[in-house]
């Protein structure tokens, strides 16, 4: 009786790998090549066919774009972590943490307002062909990432 129930286990604990595996798998397959952390930037310069000169304007703005962004994103987990504390208190400020929710509101707005500016910027330096290629890349890109993370699917075309 003893030999049967660790048998029955072992079936289902190999079922329930392949199930995971078979689940990794697929998402994996579904993912496009461009949302694997550190390929976006490569995709665009293959795709939009950059010269060398538009190359090294690029490396300039997206320096400076992504310095600001850390620094953004610094100060937004600092005020998600002072939110935090304030919840946990057992007599919280609501008023401290009003405060803290506009400032993280604030930061998140600049932060949205940098990337469009950035967005200008790389414009600058593009031909209308290549701007063609790049919007549809970031567009593709963005639609990709929210059905990812759960969010309502936006691209209806699917």
């Amino acid at each position: 009786m003893m030999k049967k129930k660790w048998g029955y286990l072992i079936i289902l604990i190999t079922l329930i790998n392949i199930s995971a595996l078979v689940t990794v798998l697929y998402l994996r397959w579904q993912s496009p090549v461009f949302c694997k952390p550190g390929s976006g930037f490569e995709m665009v310069k293959r795709e939009v066919g950059l010269s060398p000169e538009q190359l090294e304007k690029l490396e300039v703005y997206r320096r400076l774009f992504h310095a600001e962004l850390d620094s953004l994103d610094r100060l937004l987990a600092e005020d998600r972590r002072r939110l935090a504390q304030e919840i946990r208190r057992s007599d919280p400020d609501t008023s401290q943490i009003s405060t803290i929710v506009e400032n993280i509101g604030r930061l998140q707005t600049r932060s949205q307002y940098r990337a469009i500016e950035h967005f200008f910027q790389i414009k600058t330096i593009l031909s209308p062909e290549q701007q063609e290629k790049f919007f549809n890349i970031v567009l593709e890109r963005f639609l990709s990432r929210r059905q990812f993370t759960g969010a309502r699917q936006i691209n209806d075309n699917r």
